[in-house]
């Protein structure tokens, strides 16, 4: 089994951090581009998100980043429980910078 800090994990972990960071990005780009296109109203009016719902491309990033969040809850639960099962079998190694530290 690949522990946290396996190449193998690393392989896996990188891309997945990586595009996690892009959909973020992309999303939040696509909400602020349809913001642009609705017509400007008073903090917190409720026209405006009337508005912004009306617009597919908000739509498209609202729903994205609820996408990209509960695939990094699901995926943050499954490392937290992991590393916890690990801690319940014993010694465990972490990894810092430069070297590995032995934690019993």
């Amino acid at each position: 089994m690949a522990t946290a800090s396996s190449p193998a994990m690393l392989v896996i972990a990188v891309p997945a951090a990586l595009v996690g960071t892009a959909s973020f990005g992309l999303a939040s780009a696509a909400q602020q581009r349809a913001t642009q296109q609705v017509p400007t109203v008073r903090t917190l009016d409720p026209r405006l998100l009337l508005e912004l719902v009306r617009q597919p491309l908000w739509v498209l990033g609202a729903a994205w980043l609820a996408v990209a969040t509960g695939v990094l809850a699901r995926r943050s639960s499954q490392l937290r429980r992991d590393f916890e099962l690990r801690e319940d079998a014993g010694p465990s190694r972490h990894v810092l910078p430069g070297r590995l530290a032995e934690q019993g």
